[in-house]
């Protein structure tokens, strides 16, 4: 891998538009289509606008579309598709008997994607401020999951041909802040193993992205709340992962058994510990904004091991992603993404799929921060999104990861 030093944006030529958005667009195009209705001559629900200059997959002629009487069919490849693109809602496609029949051995969210209209479109149809057409994806609020999302190291194989997976040396926390930016410290998956000594970086928002206890005990989600607000940031943004039980209300119920727990505790009540802690905003499938800086936090992260938050890989995963709006500045999961910080001891990745399509695809954040996987802890960048894996426990537990800094221009 190469290795180069984190710059403030390392905004570059898209990985899937390896020409900078030129080349073969059905070879974007296509793998994100479900493959069983790209061969089966079904249209597909996309509109493109012609101005995108994206070739269109020979088996989409047309779409007819319902949208208040306004609109009862949008030509592709001869008419520009003028959309209203603030209310896309109003958009639904008609389907003939042929497409609502689709077969069982469609995945389920091939099936979903024949009822919903997916509008992509070029960015000069917002006005004219940018030049260069985004990814056909890139305004599709609703991924397509691919085959391969249950076989992480199946389709890390596939991507990896085309994907930019550069090593970035951290920022030293020394450094002079810039003018006019936010400072952030991230840190994870500390276990309740911090010494009283831990060093903590000076900033302005510090990032826990999740496990900062080791199965929830009241013990260690008070001692959490205690080294939270002995920290000076002015800001504290945590996420659960999976070892912090009694956050996931849902399945804390049956999670306490089998993690020794010695009754069931109020996981109301251990939440608010940290919720309500001085100066911490809690954030689950959330999001805040700080000093115009957007971010969105989520615990979720595919199967492993049955703890909390888990969800089967594929559709399950992918319903929580798409709450991730697209203006997210810093995205913080708990979870990686594929083929960034998720690779295991084992030689397995542990990364979701989804998460990695999604953010590359639609949400093309400046920063991705998460940890989980504790031997994945690191910086890597894709051309566009850093992705950091702040871990701060390795493989046996010991907390000897510093945290990771970097610096956001303020928006405000």
């Amino acid at each position: 891998m190469e290795e180069r030093k984190v710059p403030e944006n390392c905004a570059t030529p898209h990985p899937l538009h390896p020409q900078g958005g030129g080349g073969d667009p059905d070879s974007d195009l296509l793998p994100f289509l479900p493959p069983q209705l790209s061969d089966s001559g079904v249209r597909h629900p996309v509109v493109l606008c012609q101005r995108a200059r994206h070739q269109l997959p020979p088996q989409v002629r047309h779409l007819e579309v319902d949208s208040l009487n306004k609109w009862s069919r949008i030509l592709l490849g001869g008419e520009v598709a003028r959309l209203l693109l603030n209310f896309p809602s109003l958009l639904r496609p008609k389907l003939s008997s042929e497409q609502r029949a689709v077969p069982d051995a469609v995945d389920g969210t091939a099936r979903s994607l024949l009822h919903c209209l997916h509008v992509c479109v070029c960015r000069r149809m917002r006005g004219g401020a940018a030049s260069v057409a985004p990814h056909p994806l890139a305004f599709c609020r609703i991924m397509y999951v691919h085959p391969l999302s249950l076989h992480p190291n199946k389709m890390w194989d596939i991507l990896k041909v085309n994907q930019k997976v550069e090593k970035v040396i951290p920022l030293a926390p020394s450094s002079p802040k810039p003018a006019n930016h936010t400072r952030f410290v991230c840190i994870s998956d500390t276990h309740s193993h911090l010494p009283k000594d831990f060093q903590v970086p000076a900033g302005d928002v510090l990032i826990h992205a999740g496990d900062f206890s080791n199965t929830g005990l009241p013990r260690e989600i008070d001692e959490f709340r205690q080294f939270l607000e002995g920290q000076p940031h002015p800001h504290k943004v945590v996420i659960a992962g999976n070892h912090d039980l009694p956050f996931d209300v849902a399945n804390y119920g049956t999670l306490w058994r089998r993690f020794g727990h010695p009754r069931q505790f109020d996981s109301q009540q251990l939440r608010g510990l940290v919720i309500k802690a001085r100066g911490v905003e809690y954030l689950e499938d959330s999001g805040t904004a700080i000093n115009g800086i957007s971010l969105w936090g989520s615990p979720w992260q595919p199967e492993f091991c049955d703890w909390a938050f888990n969800l089967p890989r594929g559709q399950p995963c992918q319903e929580k992603w798409d709450l991730i709006p697209s203006s997210v500045d810093v995205l913080v999961t708990h979870g990686p993404p594929l083929g960034h910080g998720d690779l295991c001891s084992n030689g397995m990745r542990a990364g979701c799929v989804q998460l990695l399509l999604t953010i590359q695809q639609r949400v093309l954040p400046q920063y991705h921060v998460f940890g989980h996987i504790h031997e994945g802890y690191g910086l890597t960048c894709d051309g566009h999104t850093t992705f950091i894996n702040c871990s701060t426990c390795n493989l046996t537990y010991q907390p000897v990861h510093p945290p990771v800094v970097f610096d956001v221009p303020n928006k405000l």
